[in-house]
């Protein structure tokens, strides 16, 4: 009895530990995210606290189940360890949860090559618009070089992650090699200016309020992105994180 009771507390601290991390990543979403970037307050409150006194529970029962072999809390406090104990089922449907919403494709850097989109090795559709800072573009004066089209909006918290990735494709490759312009689906060109005006993306943005270039690109939702080569066909599309900067790599070498 005493070593379950003891491989129980193991895993109380193991349970501890995960809590811990729950917690920082909790306070890292806080305090780092981009002002832009919504944050659902109550559910993340709730599970700051909730991971925080979890940690400091189970690290308590841990530490006294593996030392004494008892399920006798440490500090005698009444119905303390069933308390521990619904944190021990609370936090473990939490860890089952996050396992099972992860997606575990972009974790592994598995290469996305949306073969199901209608556009992928078709004709680029052409357009013209004018930049946000006021110059004329028209794609048909790209063709020669890798075209990298990025629908975003400033208030989609997916698209601001995924521009740090596109923005150092951009340090990375020349721009009469590979050309990027970032097509914002905002809808109040001074919100994208004022969000533009904080950070440091110095592609080419397209304000793109009445979705007409998202139509062409049949972009139904954000963030999406495609590449076009230099013959105007799509190549790829939807690429995210290292998986961006590694299809690129890809289509520069050849």
């Amino acid at each position: 009895m005493k070593t379950l009771v003891r491989v129980l507390g193991v895993y109380q601290l193991l349970l501890s530990a995960f809590s811990l991390v729950f917690l920082i990543v909790a306070f890292i979403v806080v305090f780092r995210s981009d002002p832009d970037v919504h944050i659902h307050w109550f559910p993340m409150v709730c599970v700051i606290l909730l991971c925080g006194t979890g940690a400091g529970i189970c690290a308590v029962n841990g530490v006294r189940w593996i030392a004494a072999g008892s399920t006798r809390p440490l500090v005698r406090w009444k119905g303390l360890t069933p308390i521990s104990i619904l944190f021990t089922v609370l936090l473990t449907l939490i860890g089952a949860a996050a396992l099972a919403r992860t997606d575990w494709r972009s974790v592994s850097q598995t290469r996305l090559t949306s073969q199901e989109h209608p556009l992928l090795w078709q004709k680029a559709p052409g357009f013209s618009a004018i930049d946000i800072s006021g110059h004329a573009v028209d794609s048909s004066n790209l063709i020669g070089r890798y075209v990298l089209l990025d629908f975003w909006a400033s208030w989609c918290s997916p698209c601001v992650n995924a521009l740090p990735d596109v923005q150092r494709a951009r340090e990375t490759f020349p721009e009469d090699k590979l050309a990027i312009l970032g097509i914002s689906r905002d809808q109040d060109i001074g919100s994208l200016k004022s969000f533009l005006a904080r950070h440091d993306y110095t592609f080419t943005h397209i304000f793109d309020d009445r979705g007409e270039i998202s139509a062409l690109y049949s972009v139904s939702a954000i963030p999406m992105n495609f590449l076009i080569d230099p013959n105007g066909t799509i190549v790829a599309a939807n690429m995210r994180g290292r998986t961006l900067l590694a299809v690129l790599s890809s289509h520069m070498r050849k």
